[in-house]
């Protein structure tokens, strides 16, 4: 066999190699999304695979046999079988929506370079079997991205790497794809296209001014009308930035809006507590808290989109200047309240059932401690006896746990809910403590589970807050001085605690002082 021959299948065998190389990334990275997010469709296509390696591997051992046309054969073969599987790989990632690939590799956090690049290769190598459809753009373009982006530390703005690394490796691709070179003008063209996208993203200033620009929209439109040039090295190079600025952009715009939304969302709990409300803007604002509730474990999990934001923001819009209005006439005495309407209501009512149940662990514990104690004992020393002292009570807290259980003519739901009011207490501060022993960077960015529970704590102790200064009032109208006393006591005790759980769940959405 000849220099020339041994030279040529030589450069086929590599050629195949990096194919299959290409694929098999590919099919692990496929198989672990739907693994993740699609598990009923997973394929099954790892023995094909496994068999096609194993030709591979005995091939190389007989590249210089001295049958060429043999080897050759052998390669063909084995070539048309891997782009066979790869047809299939392709089937199984058209069940995949873009966003899921998205996800994964945000879950992963840590990925290899080489295992990104595999990746655009594997879509380069079959680009000829299927035309680029907006879904396989929208993915090579996340890939590359993500290949084109510099490390930074979590939190930090993304920035474009090295641009002499990131060039070689564009180019690296674009030979990949095998294309002919487009004409100079055709590429300037495009290029300018890019860079005024670029302007006006720098030129946005608020999320509204985005949605109305429809800019997301037209830069991807575009993007997708680009075909095989969106790969061009000096067209892709100006995207990638885009798509770093884009990123940047959005996500300081949205942690603005999100900042403003809370703040406006604690004014109208405030003021539904300080005003009077009639049954329609009761229910405006059970539907608002719902929706507040919805909008905060979506901005746990970082899946917050404009929509979203204009949702809470309507409602905000709607609500507060019709709150803000009753509360500048009930201060001017010109909404009376409604004095009949106070009852002592179930506490459960008023609260959602989710809610009041994240509390039982800390309750029952609470129930079983107070129930070792003597019944005949000082309430007071009761509550700083060595067993409850962790528990922080009030004197009133132990005798409403007497009452509960020895007075069958007690208010039983106000009982109740004076003890349930101490579990909350002890709940909080676990939380509290939990979130004050975090040392890596959830602390500062506010993710994980901890977080999350907080929040909704949060939000049940705000409930309870507020069903407080209903107790008040009544007990003030039947001049009740007494319990009066006593219920404004343990609500300054659960506003103290709220107030600290509060600042260290929203840490992250609070502005920065100049110390920081």
């Amino acid at each position: 066999m000849s220099v020339t021959e041994v030279r040529a299948l030589h450069e086929l065998y590599v050629d195949l190699s990096d194919r299959f190389r290409a694929a098999w990334a590919f099919h692990q990275c496929i198989r672990s999304v739907e693994k993740l997010f699609l598990p009923d469709v997973a394929g099954k296509s790892s023995a094909s695979f496994q068999d096609l390696y194993a030709r591979i591997k005995s091939l190389s051992q007989n590249l210089n046999a001295p049958d060429p046309d043999r080897v050759r054969g052998e390669i063909d073969t084995i070539g048309r079988q891997l782009r066979d599987l790869s047809l299939k790989q392709l089937e199984e990632d058209s069940k995949v929506p873009p966003h899921f690939l998205r996800q994964f590799f945000q879950r992963v956090k840590s990925y290899d370079e080489k295992i990104l690049t595999q990746l655009v290769k594997f879509y380069f190598y079959t680009a000829e079997s299927s035309p680029w459809q907006p879904d396989r753009i929208d993915k090579v373009d996340y890939l590359l991205t993500r290949l084109g982006q510099d490390s930074v530390d979590s939190g930090e703005a993304l920035r474009l790497r090295d641009r002499r690394g990131l060039n070689e490796i564009l180019l690296g691709l674009w030979r990949v794809l095998d294309r002919t070179p487009p004409e100079d003008q055709l590429v300037e063209t495009y290029r300018d296209t890019v860079s005024s996208l670029k302007t006006e993203v720098q030129q946005v200033g608020s999320l509204d001014e985005l949605s109305d620009r429809n800019l997301i929209v037209r830069y991807r439109e575009f993007k997708h009308s680009l075909g095989d040039l969106f790969f061009h090295p000096r067209v892709l190079e100006g995207i990638l930035e885009t798509n770093l600025l884009l990123h940047n952009t959005v996500n300081r715009l949205y942690d603005q809006e999100e900042r403003r939304i809370i703040a406006d969302y604690q004014r109208i709990f405030e003021l539904e507590r300080e005003v009077p409300v009639d049954q329609e803007l009761d229910q405006e604002l059970s539907q608002f808290r719902q929706a507040v509730e919805r909008f905060e474990k979506q901005l746990e999990g970082r899946q917050v989109n404009l929509s979203d934001l204009a949702v809470i923001r309507e409602r905000v819009r709607t609500l507060l200047p019709r709150l803000s209005e009753a509360s500048r006439l009930d201060s001017q005495g010109g909404a009376p309240r409604d004095t009949g309407s106070y009852s002592i209501s179930n506490p459960l009512q008023e609260v959602s059932r989710e809610g009041t149940s994240e509390i039982a662990p800390a309750f029952e514990r609470l129930m079983a401690t107070l129930e070792e104690a003597g019944p005949n004992q000082n309430p007071r020393h009761v509550a700083v006896s060595r067993e409850l002292y962790p528990f922080r009570l009030e004197a009133r807290e132990v005798v409403a746990y007497r009452r509960l259980h020895s007075d069958p003519d007690c208010d039983r739901e106000l009982e109740r809910f004076l003890l349930e009011s101490a579990a909350l207490r002890v709940r909080i501060n676990e939380e509290a403590e939990e979130i004050k022993a975090i040392l890596d960077d959830t602390a500062v960015t506010g993710e994980g589970p901890v977080f999350k529970r907080a929040r909704r704590t949060v939000r049940l102790a705000d409930s309870f807050l507020q069903q407080f200064l209903h107790l008040i009032d009544r007990a003030v109208l039947v001049s009740d001085l007494q319990l009066a006393h006593h219920l404004q006591i343990l609500r300054m005790r659960l506003m103290r605690d709220y107030s600290g759980l509060w600042l260290l769940s929203y840490r992250r959405f609070l502005p920065k002082s100049r110390a920081e």
